[in-house]
């Protein structure tokens, strides 16, 4: 009626099928070809003609194109992008390096630092929730269009798990510090309970499914499931790869300080032996108060195996800091 053709399609914005679908969440040059309306059913549309196809000047991202404010949608489309960068550089910070480091404190620094120890962990954890809480408000900006992703859309399936645990852990992990504000005196009969409850039970969850979430994160990222650019494939690998190493090496400091604690006698062995060890330690003449609570060192002397754990201490953030430092290069190395 007025002389105008409009072609249409319907698809999902995502990549289907790899190396043949374009991913709508990037941005392109519209290419734009010419040629007579009426050509025949049996020729081809001559589009390369002189001056065609003509590019745009600027890309436009498809999925979120506004026709009446296309340099706004542009810029919209990348402070998303960034600020999805700040999301993931954040929580690779706040979890592998603050979070761990300071479980590690709590966990194997106690008998070489026991002046020091709680300082470090509070210190860290206080840090690693603030840039958790700023990793996690950031997600959310950038989808303010749609803030339920995962959840309400089920274009991208990783989305869903992301979202859902992202949502737990970020509760747990503000509930946790709170029952930490309450805890009783480390001499108390009760005191079993909240290291139960706030180390052994709601910390082992926080950590398992915040590690767990990273790596779903790092998956997304993989995929085309955020939109971002995808040649940064291996940061996935990198991320299990530190992962296989923390693991390892827990389980390498386990045997090391139960065997080192097996060595020792009467009240020392239970301030070496790990936590998870003590329980059985005092089946051989020591009560169960002593082995499920955390003997109380008040003289604050140093333990004999300090310089291994000083030693594992700067092995691990060492090593940690380095995996960080090329994560968050290859987070934010295509932005």
């Amino acid at each position: 009626k007025d002389k105008r053709i409009i072609c249409s399609f319907s698809r999902y914005r995502f990549i289907m099928n790899d190396g043949y679908d374009y991913n709508l969440n990037d941005s392109f040059h519209l290419l734009l070809g010419k040629s007579e309306s009426q050509t025949p059913v049996n020729e081809s549309l001559p589009f390369h003609s002189p001056n065609t196809p003509m590019p745009t000047r600027s890309k436009f991202n498809p999925y979120d194109y506004n026709p009446n404010n296309s340099n706004g949608t542009l810029d919209n489309v990348k402070f998303k992008g960034r600020l999805m960068r700040v999301h993931g550089s954040l929580m690779v910070i706040g979890w592998p390096l603050f979070a761990i480091t300071a479980i590690f404190f709590a966990a194997w620094m106690k008998p070489s630092l026991p002046k020091l120890w709680f300082q470090f962990h509070r210190a860290l954890m206080i840090l690693s929730l603030l840039t958790v809480s700023i990793a996690f408000i950031s997600a959310f900006v950038a989808n303010k269009d749609n803030v339920t992703p995962g959840l309400l859309g089920f274009e991208c399936p990783r989305e869903i798990w992301h979202f859902t645990f992202g949502i737990l852990v970020m509760g747990l992990m503000i509930i946790n510090p709170l029952i930490g504000l309450i805890r009783c005196k480390p001499n108390s009969p009760n005191r079993w309970i909240f290291n139960l409850i706030h180390g052994s039970g709601i910390g082992t969850i926080t950590t398992v499914l915040a590690l767990i979430n990273i790596g779903l994160g790092m998956a997304q990222y993989q995929s085309s499931c955020l939109g971002l650019s995808r040649t940064r494939n291996y940061i996935l690998w990198v991320y299990l790869g530190w992962l296989v190493f923390t693991v390892v090496y827990q389980v390498i400091l386990y045997g090391i300080f139960t065997l080192i604690a097996l060595q020792s006698h009467g009240e020392e062995r239970y301030k070496l032996a790990p936590s998870f060890v003590r329980p059985i330690l005092a089946q051989f003449g020591q009560s169960g108060y002593v082995a499920i609570n955390d003997p109380e060192d008040k003289s604050g002397t140093v333990s004999k195996d300090s310089e291994i754990r000083v030693a594992a201490l700067g092995i691990y953030s060492t090593v940690t800091s380095i995996v960080v430092a090329i994560l968050v290069v290859l987070i934010t190395g295509d932005s």
